[in-house]
């Protein structure tokens, strides 16, 4: 009845606990790996529970006014939930890396690999946290969302990230922006290697011409940390905890960095802008889905975030006359990976937003059925393979328990 109430006034945006889910869904995962051996519930709780939860709950709106603002950017039980998840994310990771040194000769291949592609998603939820932090004027959280998108191999990233995309979102030399047709898989290694790239110009810039050193090989180079960092995390788990816990120390971060371009895609893509135009609400997607904005520490009113970058995550304000996406996050990232059906959305919605090709609400509606029919098949899907997993589960344990059994009964004959 609490959520019910708070949905219905919409009260939540003054109360800091739903933050805290993010942390949670670490622990459920660890709970789900360490009791059930099954990394396909957080699967299913990622791209089917959440998608059909967006679409039971009320549509994030509310706005915070300016004096309701100032008050909540100023209170200390906001940041609490983003340390709290930054903490959970580093415990989760290296419990999951002991399970796996311990478990991999055990379990199939199919369970390693997901428990790996689901430790990765939640590092990218991770480097979201980063991503708040940077943005922060407070040099303590700022170093820590710096030294945490080490472990994902990504510091490079907080660089191209405030003093490129932010200043370039929307042209054709921004790598974080996805361009009209351009399909994921074309994307994410344009958008890996052009974020080094770019990463790489801004700070040899920096030293060379705002700082006025006549090499970029000073001490005050970033990249010399950032690339020694990307050797020496994995160097020293692989020295405490063995080759093979090294081994998937770098798997995890290199699925955490995938997942944050994915998301990029779906962020910023086709909506193009001027060299001389300014940025607005108008050259980001928006997503007012409840549980996935919660999740995400409200990233999903992205337009908001890059017309006002130093905003605290729980002051953003959501807009109408964003450009808005038929999914949250997490459903968008199924649709994202079926490029023809990606397109076929998201190409309709750019000509109505643009005004080349008004939707009648009619044919707007359709469009809309049509993304929700497609996920919720996805989910229906994902159902299936989690009933089976823990259907074989089951069978494994009972296997294994007769098999235990008779060789006692054997040894006592």
């Amino acid at each position: 009845m609490f959520f019910y109430a708070n949905f219905r006034k919409d009260d939540l945006l003054f109360h800091s606990f739903q933050y805290y889910l993010t942390g949670f869904l670490e622990v459920l995962f660890i709970f789900s790996v360490r009791y059930l051996e099954n990394p396909f519930i957080l699967c299913w709780l990622a791209f089917a529970g959440i998608p059909l939860l967006d679409f039971l709950t009320p549509p994030d709106i509310r706005n915070p006014s300016k004096e309701e603002a100032r008050r909540l950017s100023k209170e200390l039980r906001f940041k609490i939930p983003v340390y709290v998840a930054v903490l959970v994310d580093w415990i989760t990771e290296f419990w999951v890396i002991n399970w796996l040194i311990q478990n991999d000769t055990k379990q199939s291949p199919i369970i390693i690999i997901a428990t790996i592609l689901m430790i990765g998603l939640l590092g990218g939820l991770n480097i979201n946290i980063s991503h708040e932090l940077v943005h922060k004027e407070d040099t303590f959280e700022r170093g820590l969302g710096i030294f945490n998108l080490g472990r994902m191999f990504y510091m490079h990233w907080y660089v191209e990230h405030v003093w490129g995309h932010h200043k370039r979102v929307g042209l054709k030399d921004d790598p974080a922006t996805a361009r009209y047709n351009e399909t994921l898989y074309q994307f994410i290694p344009r958008c890996v290697a052009g974020t080094w790239k770019s990463a790489w110009n801004i700070e040899k810039d920096r030293l060379l011409k705002q700082k006025g050193y006549k090499s970029v090989w000073v001490p005050q180079n970033k990249f010399i940390y950032f690339v020694a960092s990307y050797i020496a995390f994995p160097l020293l788990v692989a020295y405490f905890l063995g080759v093979r816990a090294g081994f998937y120390f770098v798997m995890i971060g290199i699925v955490s960095f995938l997942f944050l371009e994915i998301i990029n895609y779906i962020e910023h893509y086709g909506l193009i802008r001027n060299e001389d135009e300014k940025v607005t609400i108008q050259h980001s997607w928006n997503a007012p889905h409840r549980l996935s904005n919660i999740i995400l520490f409200k990233l999903q009113r992205h337009s908001d975030h890059h017309e006002n970058a130093h905003k605290p995550y729980q002051v953003l304000c959501s807009y109408e006359e964003s450009p808005t996406m038929p999914q949250g996050y997490a459903g968008m990232i199924i649709l994202a990976l079926f490029p023809n059906s990606f397109r076929k959305v998201m190409n309709q919605l750019l000509d109505h937003h643009g005004g080349i090709k008004k939707l009648e609400k009619t044919n707007f509606d359709k469009l809309q059925q049509s993304v929700d029919f497609f996920v919720f098949k996805v989910a229906a899907l994902l159902t299936l393979v989690l009933i089976l997993s823990l259907c074989l589960q089951n069978y494994n344990n009972i296997y294994i328990i007769i098999t235990e059994a008779g060789q006692l009964v054997a040894q006592n004959i």
